[in-house]
């Protein structure tokens, strides 16, 4: 059987840009963990209405630095599309993810700019911050998303893989998004309202008087043990089907679990909650890569099934 070898250029430029994804998240967080969003202003795309800011200071660096990274991930967002539409010679579903995630990048940058323009950035904790914060988190999401299935559809140039998951699939990524939702929700009250010890904590979290944000941070907690139920029982549905990818999922979980135990007992220390996103980050890119991959071949699994042939000896390994 022929090896697949994919599109090179399209692979090695949408990891890379993958890879630039995730500093630009993990260093957008740490904007908001060090309350540095209104650095430059309320000027956008400039900053203090420069394209390189006289103003020295700290707050000003981080948004900046911010700012440049997205930047420069937008253009290789755009060299990526380019290349695709006009010299690859994989077309088909590989221009469907690149267009997606380009048009996902384009809304991240426009949330980004209401998020200044409107000042919900810094010391605000309204409840319009917390709806822009959520559309944020879901553009993020969907954008690495599909940034995976570039990746994914450059490496197998065989393969149409599924752009839109199956339902068996899509429940895990569904409710990883909630998840991450009230995390963020937590993790921006734990940065504005921090709190002095873990019954001081609970008892702003159950207060009426307490800001919105405050009390909906409890919901963290309670979604990641739901979810964590879910994984174990996903785990047991497709064991037997996809054993490699479901011991990963869950170990991956575990880890997290155990993470944001020790950042809560911890009272959310800088590097803890960074740690738990980058681990967020990284199970999410394994739900999205098993959900791209495995819809696919649970849809070719299922036709073989309604010829009577053999979908292993028809090239679609398990794992």
């Amino acid at each position: 059987m022929r090896a697949e070898k994919g599109d090179r250029f399209a692979l090695l430029l949408s990891a890379s840009l993958l890879v630039l994804c995730l500093v630009v998240i993990l260093w957008g967080a740490f904007v908001r963990f060090s309350r540095s969003g209104d650095g430059c202003g309320e000027s956008w795309p400039l900053c203090h209405g420069e394209i390189l800011p006289e103003q020295v200071g700290i707050a000003t660096w981080i948004e900046y630095t911010h700012r440049v990274t997205s930047g420069i991930f937008g253009i290789g967002i755009g060299v990526l599309l380019i290349y695709v539409l006009f010299f690859s010679r994989m077309k088909l579903q590989l221009r469907n993810f690149a267009i997606a995630a380009f048009l996902f990048t384009i809304s991240e940058a426009l949330i980004g700019a209401g998020l200044v323009l409107r000042g919900m950035v810094a010391e605000n904790d309204t409840v319009e911050r917390i709806f822009w914060l959520a559309g944020h988190l879901l553009n993020t999401l969907l954008l690495l998303y599909f940034l995976v299935g570039v990746v994914l559809q450059s490496k197998y140039d065989k393969r149409k893989l599924s752009f839109i998951p199956s339902r068996q699939f899509a429940i895990p990524l569904v409710a990883f998004i909630l998840l991450a939702i009230a995390g963020s929700l937590a993790s921006l009250s734990n940065t504005l309202h921090p709190s002095s010890d873990l019954g001081a904590g609970l008892a702003a979290d159950l207060s009426l008087e307490s800001p919105l944000i405050v009390r909906l941070r409890v919901l963290h907690p309670i979604c990641g043990v739901l979810f964590f139920g879910l994984v174990i029982y996903w785990w047991k549905l497709l064991t037997l089907r996809f054993p490699g990818m479901t011991e990963r999922l869950l170990w991956l979980v575990g880890v997290e679990v155990l993470v944001g135990a020790t950042t809560l007992l911890m009272l959310s220390p800088l590097t803890a909650k960074l740690l738990h996103l980058f681990l967020a980050d990284i199970i999410w890119l394994q739900l999205a890569g098993s959900a791209i991959v495995l819809s696919e071949r649970d849809r070719l699994e299922r036709f073989a099934g309604t010829l009577g042939t053999d979908p292993v000896g028809a090239g679609l390994s398990r794992g």
